[in-house]
């Protein structure tokens, strides 16, 4: 499969005993530790949506300065 792009993260499925779903940062080529992954029966697209949910949930946790108050 093509490498797919989520919230500017990089995905690249791979089979072997199973679907991998490898995640590569933004601007990195350092492959992350953790991925999504999915057995054959349950398919390289449920492999895909945990490593989206994965993504989702690394940016959701990004704390956010908190906005200028002017006075």
């Amino acid at each position: 499969m093509n490498d797919l792009k989520h919230r500017g993260y990089t995905i690249r499925t791979t089979r072997t005993e199973q679907w991998l779903a490898l995640i590569w940062p933004p601007d990195s080529r350092q492959v992350m530790t953790k991925q999504g992954t999915a057995t054959i029966q349950e398919g390289e697209a449920r492999a895909i949506q945990r490593a989206k949910s994965l993504i989702d949930a690394i940016e959701s946790s990004k704390v956010l300065p908190p906005p200028d108050h002017v006075q």
